[in-house]
Order: structure tokens, then sequence, then C-alpha cells
């Protein structure tokens, strides 16, 4: 053995099956190996170690939280390293579906991009909306994976400001005898949270 890191040792059994050990193997590590039988002529074969390295989410390339107003575009951004290059997908956590562009209408599209980086492969992905509307509002998911386990992800929080609330009332005339009690229902959506107040049929405010 020709070598002068400590962290390489061979072993042997019965003189005749010959190990070559590596510890805490590294990214400089990687390359091809020769083994070699000093016969007349010599004969060798060699081989190649590949090192493989899990996926990392890189938080300095991830997008935290977005806000945005209804029907501006918006950008969510992801990165990862690792070897091979991850594959960057993001999913809802909610389990909806993400309106993805479709030929005709607005909707979302995602891409990758890698590039290598000192011996690992970086990858960005981004899913990006040219408009959004309420329903894209929510918590989504950025999932690297290599098929070096484990795939690892990162939780990144879409919000949407509302142009003006949604307001829906469930029974427009409610019919109640005199001296009972009664509940009017009124559901408002709205981002950010909306100041909810009751006026009666002069304009009053009901405190």
């Amino acid at each position: 053995m020709i070598s002068r890191n400590y962290r390489i040792r061979v072993s042997h059994s019965d003189n005749s099956t010959w190990f070559l050990h590596l510890d805490a193997v590294s990214l400089a590590d990687r390359g091809y190996y020769l083994c070699q039988i000093n016969t007349v002529p010599p004969i060798s074969r060699q081989g190649y170690l590949e090192v493989v390295v899990p996926p990392n989410i890189l938080d300095e390339e991830t997008s935290t939280d977005v806000e945005v107003n209804e029907d501006s575009p918006a950008l969510l951004r992801c990165g990862a390293e690792g070897y091979p290059a991850p594959e960057i997908r993001f999913k809802r956590e909610d389990g909806l579906s993400i309106r993805y562009a479709a030929k005709g209408r607005d909707g979302a599209v995602a891409s990758n991009e890698t590039r290598s980086v000192g011996g690992v492969e970086k990858t960005v992905g981004v899913l990006s909306f040219r408009t959004v509307t309420r329903t894209d509002m929510g918590h989504y998911l950025c999932i690297a994976n290599n098929s070096v386990p484990p795939s690892v992800s990162k939780r990144m929080v879409l919000n949407v400001r509302y142009r003006e609330p949604a307001v829906y009332v469930s029974h427009q005339m409610i019919g109640v005898y005199r001296g009972d009690d009664v509940a009017i229902n009124c559901t408002v959506t709205a981002y950010p949270r909306p100041v909810v107040f009751w006026q009666d049929n002069l304009g009053k405010m009901i405190i």
C-alpha cells in the first residue's frame, strides 16, 4: 500500500483476499483505487469509489415567509446541496394541489437549476406565480431528495393580502318569537385579520 494517510489501512484473510479500509470517508477520497499483484508482468484491477452526500437545505438560499398583494407576482425559493444532485419539489402542507399554470391560464411554474460547488451539487428550486390569488395562500413544503436518505424539507408560508374581504351570511332573513334569543351568523374571510363590527338599520354601531 502506497499511502501516507493514517485513515487508510490494509487487512487480509488467508493471504488470498485483501481489503482496503478507509476510515471517516470524505469527498477527497472519491476516485479510482488500484489493486495490484506483483507478478511478472504485474496484474492489476482498478475500481472507482463514489462518495455520496445526503441532501441538506441551505437556509441562505431558501425563502422564509412571503407576503404579497392579491393579483401580484410571488416567488418561493429553495436551495439544497448534496451528491448526487438533489431534486427539489414543492407541495402544500394542507394536502391541496398547487395551482400550476395550464395552457391559457395563470398559475405556478416550478423549475430546478443545478451547479457543482466544491465536490457537491447545489440545486436551487423556484416556485413562481405570475399572479397569486387568495386560494394560493397557505403553508408550503420544499422537499429535497437525491435518493440518499434521509430526504429533508423546510416549511414556508405564502400570505396573500386580500383586495377586499369576502363576507358570507348563511340566512338573509331569520324569524324569531318576541322575547326569544337569536344568533345571527356572519362569516368574514380576509388577510390581514379584519375588524368586524355590527350596525343596526340606522347605521348605529352595536357594542
